[in-house]
Parts: structure tokens; C-alpha cells; sequence
């Protein structure tokens, strides 16, 4: 009874810190308890995690940051929320607007998420689990955390069964290998399936036609599979909301590289949006709105205060190894923004189906570019920002993008003379040696400030 009473309390102060009411700390207790409980974090980790481990990462006297952070965690909980919800998985990163349209369809019927990514911010970031470690027995991609994080909560029993896994070949091919590899294992992970190029040859009107006409196939097979009609109402209402989250997202980017009020970790949060399947969105929507007007007035009352010496853009914020933009802030180092995430502007047009305008999404995305063109965005804008290097190679491990990155940084230095970083770390929060970490910054932090000098 003690034992049970602690836990609670423990999940209680962790749905405080991130804002919840006092009638979803009573409602939501119970259930974060229990889905922590197979992964080994009991009720004072929740505590710990709570009073320490947000508190030394994120700007927890934001609100827009309590509240983002608590947005995330409610997608965690309605995971565990028992409901007859058809459940659909997807994989990262598949095309917001897509899942907008199913979420828009079927209502309250339909649970659209990316599950794993959600475990692993929740689990990693927020809460300071250290992973099951090497999952063995499985053949697939032992070198990507997420992949292994997937095989092994489906393997244990501690992530329900979706009754649908979208895959969305826009990245992570080994992704996709995985989930065939669980549903022939499990006998319990139905598949649908969609590959959508990451770069192409022919001209852009004929890519987007066929990515338009990829994208409309798997929405009429999820639809199907689901029980439900996707009609033009709903995909309509979906790239209204999508217009919404992108912009809000964007634009407080924008700002921040302006003005330079958030850190990397709390900036990370922001941009991740663009990855996370989230099932509801309003929360997500609602502590932007927030963050920007506490932004926007700590500006007006202490404008110019504490901006660090040297400002770095970034392939993807580090934020599930959060000590890596601690320890270059230690050092008056800001990492500033997640070009991974970034579009360009000349990558087909926002007009058309609804099918046609998300495939026009994916081609404007850096990372379905060619190396040249995602070369030329990230120059421009780390010119047009005034951004003093750009730091890379958090996924040297990846068989597929750790040669690129290596190949797209010396492009970047070719472009615009600014210094590339390259640091051998895993994205995902794998084997670090926060040691060596620290070392490797404080070098990249001085030769920085003495450039910068100079």
C-alpha cells in the first residue's frame, strides 16, 4: 500500500510540473504509473524526474514550455487510455497532413500516433530511462534506438498493439524492415505501406503526380482497413489545421533565431512537432500560442539579455541527449534550430488536391532533397541568420545518412565557409560517454569564440 502510495505521489508531482489541472492528476496518476512501471521506473523517478531532470534541461518557468512538455506526455498517456479506438501506428517521419486527414475522418474512432517516437521523447527525454539496451533475438537495425525501441515493446507486451502500422518509407527504409520483421514474428502488427522517393531525377511536376497518386492509394487502403471515409471535407479541415501547426512552428523559429530567447533543448520540443504523429493537437497548438507571447515579453522587458557569443544551427536537436545543449550553453554556445525539419521555398507549390499539396510538402523538406539543394538551403540560412557553424553527425551510426551527413557538411563549408561540427554521438541517446561529450564540446565551444574574436 506504502509502495502504491509513493508511485502515485511520484506520478502526481511529474503531472504538476507539466501543468496538468488537478482533475487530470487524478485521472491520469494511476495510468502514468502503470505504463512506467514495465520499463522500471517506479514512483520516484517520476519525482526525480520532476524536480531534477526537467528542471536542469528545460525552462520550466515558461508555461508554453510546461504546457509543450505536457503535451507530449498526454500522447504518452493515451497510448495506456483504454478505448475502442481503431489504432494506427505510424512510422517517423510520415506527412502530417496525412494523419491529419485520417485523425479529421474518423473523430473519436481512430487513434493516429507515431507510438515509439512518443515513448522514447517521454521515456528518454523526459524521464531519464536508460533503454532495455541491446534488444536481442531481433535481426533488424540493432544500430537505431528507436527501431530497437519498437522491437523491443512490442516483443515485451509494454506498448499496445496498434491494429493498423503505417509505414511511410520517406526516410527510414530500415524502418519499414522492422515492422515486417514484428508482424511475421508477432502475427499482430498489420501493415500498410507507402514509399515515398527521398530525392529524383525526373521533372518536379512528374514526381509530385506520382507522389500524389502513392499518397492517395495508402489514404483509401487506411481508410478502408479503418471503417471510415476520408472525404474532401476532411482532408480540407486537415490542411487548414496542418496550415495552423506549420505556421505557428515556423514562425516562432523565426523569431527565435531573430531574438534568440529559447535554448536548444526547449527549441528542440518546438521543431519535433514536425516528426511527432500526435493523435490531438490542440494541447500542442495551445502551449505555442502561449510560448510566443512569453517570448515576445521577456524580449520587450530585457531585450538583448544573456544571447550567448556563438549561435549554431543543427541537422536535428540533440534534445534526447538534452547534456549536449547544456554543455555548449555552459560554454556561450546557443544551438538554434533543427534544419532537418527546415523546407525550402522552391519546392513545388501549395495549390492543387489534397494529395497534390502534401507530396509538395515532402519535396519541400531538406531531407527529401538532393544533397545540392539541402546544401544551398542550410547555407542560406545559416547566412541569412548570421549563424557562426552548424554542427552535425549525430547519426554517423545510420547506415544510410551517416555517409551523407559527412558528404552534406563538407558541402556546407564549400558554400559558405562556415565551420561544420561533426560529433559522434547517437541521436537517440545510445552508449554516451557524457566525459568524452563534454570534451569534444568545450574544444568545438573554444575554437568558436576565437573565430568569433578574430
Amino acid at each position: 500500500m506504502e509502495h502504491n502510495r509513493a508511485a502515485l505521489n511520484g506520478a502526481a508531482s511529474f503531472l504538476k510540473a507539466c501543468d496538468f489541472s488537478e482533475e487530470e492528476i487524478l485521472a491520469w496518476s494511476a495510468v502514468l504509473e502503470e505504463a512506467c512501471r514495465p520499463f522500471g521506473l517506479c514512483g520516484e523517478d517520476l519525482r526525480r524526474a520532476a524536480e531534477e531532470i526537467l528542471p536542469s534541461h528545460y525552462d520550466m518557468g515558461l508555461e508554453g514550455i510546461r504546457l509543450l512538455i505536457g503535451a507530449y506526455v498526454r500522447e504518452f498517456l493515451n497510448l495506456y487510455r483504454k478505448s475502442p479506438a481503431y489504432r494506427i501506428y505510424t512510422t517517423v517521419p510520415a506527412p502530417i497532413p496525412a494523419l491529419l486527414a485520417v485523425q479529421e475522418a474518423g473523430g473519436d474512432s481512430v487513434l493516429v500516433c507515431s507510438a515509439d517516437y512518443l515513448l522514447m521523447v517521454v521515456l528518454r527525454g523526459f524521464l531519464g530511462w536508460e533503454g532495455p539496451g541491446d534488444v536481442i533475438g531481433s535481426p533488424c537495425c540493432r544500430h537505431c534506438g528507436l527501431n530497437e525501441l519498437r522491437i523491443y515493446s512490442a516483443e515485451s507486451g509494454l506498448l499496445p498493439d496498434p491494429d493498423l502500422m503505417w509505414n511511410w518509407g520517406m526516410l527510414c527504409d530500415e524502418s519499414g524492415k522492422s515492422n515486417e520483421w514484428l508482424n511475421l514474428r508477432l502475427q499482430s502488427w498489420p501493415l500498410a505501406s507507402v514509399i515515398l522517393p527521398k530525392t529524383a531525377a525526373e521533372e518536379p511536376e512528374a514526381r509530385r503526380a506520382y507522389m500524389a497518386a502513392e499518397i492517395g492509394d495508402t489514404l483509401r487502403e487506411v481508410g478502408k482497413k479503418a471503417g471510415i471515409e476520408i472525404g474532401e471535407e476532411a482532408k480540407e479541415r486537415a490542411w487548414k489545421k496542418w496550415e495552423r501547426l506549420s505556421f505557428a512552428v515556423e514562425s516562432l523559429n523565426h523569431w527565435n533565431c531573430t531574438h534568440i530567447q529559447l535554448g536548444g533543448n526547449e527549441n528542440a520540443l518546438v521543431q519535433a512537432l514536425f516528426l511527432a504523429g500526435f493523435s490531438d493537437w490542440e494541447p500542442a497548438l495551445h502551449s505555442l500560442q502561449i510560448l510566443r507571447k512569453e517570448l515576445q515579453e521577456r524580449e520587450r522587458l530585457n531585450p538583448g539579455k544573456n544571447k550567448p557569443s556563438c549561435r549554431i544551427g543543427c541537422f536535428l536537436l540533440p534534445f534526447l541527449v538534452p547534456e549536449v545543449s547544456d554543455l555548449f550553453e555552459a560554454n556561450g554556445v546557443r544551438l538554434l534550430t533543427s534544419t532537418a525539419v527546415m523546407a525550402r521555398k522552391d519546392g513545388g507549390c501549395r495549390t492543387g488536391s489534397f494529395e497534390e499539396k502534401v507530396a509538395s510538402f515532402w519535396m519541400r523538406a531538406g531531407i527529401a532533397s538532393t544533397m545540392e539543394e539541402e546544401a544551398e538551403m542550410i547555407g542560406d540560412y545559416l547566412i541569412r541568420y548570421q549563424l557562426d557553424a552548424y554542427l552535425i553527425g549525430m547519426f554517423s551510426f545510420d547506415r544510410w545518412m551517416g555517409a551523407h551527413q559527412k558528404l552534406l557538411a563538407r558541402r556546407i563549408q564549400e558554400r559558405t565557409g562556415k565551420k561544420t561540427l561533426f560529433l559522434e554521438l547517437d541521436f537517440w541517446g545510445k552508449d554516451i560517454e557524457l566525459g568524452r561529450l563534454e570534451t569534444q564540446i568545450e574544444t568545438f565551444s573554444a575554437m568558436l569564440k576565437s573565430e568569433t574574436i578574430k
